[in-house]
């Protein structure tokens, strides 16, 4: 995919199984050229929690150096970006190495997935059905053919593009997406036993 880092090197690797390390790529993704102050303020956090984690991610080479902008108290500051628009995870199945750090940055995606939807789910305000729903859990297995995965990554990676696309609009609010794809142990099939079990919380 055009403009997409690959993030395969073990220190990179091991970078991103912070938790607070995914969540800012996450939004220097959607907003190149951010100052720290800037990331904190659409975290919620302290800019002060940052300064460390931000400098790891630079001396890994997974954020750049942008330039300096005028901050909110007219005070100059440092700005950031991602090595490139999109970062990707790089995936080898035959490097133990690769293994483990990958697991633990999944590990760490699927944390920030149920911290996130704990949070989202508990502000009366979200909304649950709809055409502008917010809010999905969900788990869903079934049987894939060839052609019908190549479909569901297109799928993906659709709405993947999709949420890394530039922040155009001021009234836009960040939203987070966390996908997990994996074949399960083959059995072989047994008849009438091919349909596709769902469940939706």
């Amino acid at each position: 995919m055009r403009g997409t880092y690959s993030i395969s090197r073990p220190d990179q690797l091991a970078a991103i199984a912070s938790p607070m390390r995914q969540e800012i790529i996450d939004v220097l993704a959607g907003r190149p050229g951010t100052s720290i102050a800037a990331i904190a303020a659409t975290l919620g956090r302290r800019p002060d929690a940052l300064y460390y984690h931000v400098r790891e991610l630079v001396r890994v080479g997974l954020l750049l150096p942008a330039g300096r902008g005028r901050g909110r108290r007219r005070r100059e500051e440092a700005l950031y970006r991602t090595v490139a628009p999109r970062l990707a995870v790089a995936y080898d199945p035959l490097s133990p190495v690769n293994i483990a750090r990958v697991s633990r940055a999944v590990a760490s995606m699927l944390r920030l997935g149920l911290r996130d939807f704990r949070r989202a789910f508990s502000s009366s305000s979200v909304i649950v059905s709809g055409r502008r729903r917010e809010l999905w859990a969900g788990r869903v297995t079934g049987w894939l053919t060839g052609a019908q995965l190549e479909r569901v990554n297109l799928l993906m990676k659709k709405i993947f593009r999709l949420l890394n696309e530039p922040r155009r609009d001021s009234r836009a609010r960040l939203f987070a997406t966390t996908i997990v794809l994996v074949p399960l142990e083959r059995r072989p099939r047994r008849p009438g036993k091919e349909k596709t079990h769902a469940r939706r919380p």
